[in-house]
């Protein structure tokens, strides 16, 4: 069954022909569709970027939110980081990845 999330990266208009080609190789566990990865890496790397400007603005607003900013934006770039290892390192295909980011700030 397709997925019903627009796509933010569309080829041409051959698309319905590919989608049936590559739809054959489904038992094969091989990526249908690599736009989907494509559009969490985007969102992921729009979502960090979001993080480090509001860092950056907030720093310069107050010292003691600059220390708990800075904790926010140090949590979010291990959580980057180990998104994509973990994607590099299972490859494209396989199973759908579960994380669970835990921020710890210490006063």
């Amino acid at each position: 069954m397709a997925e019903a999330d627009p796509a933010l990266a569309v080829a041409d208009h051959d698309q319905r022909r590919e989608a049936e080609a590559l739809a054959a190789l489904h038992r094969l566990r091989h990526a249908i569709d690599v736009d989907e990865l494509l559009d969490q890496l985007l969102a992921l790397v729009l979502g960090a970027a979001t993080v480090f400007a509001a860092a950056a603005a907030v720093t310069a607003t107050t010292p003691a939110i600059a220390t708990a900013t800075a904790a926010l934006a140090t949590a979010t770039a291990r959580a980057t980081t180990t998104i994509l290892g973990l994607l590099l390192r299972r490859g494209l295909g396989g199973d759908r990845l579960i994380l669970r980011v835990v921020v710890v700030s210490h006063d």
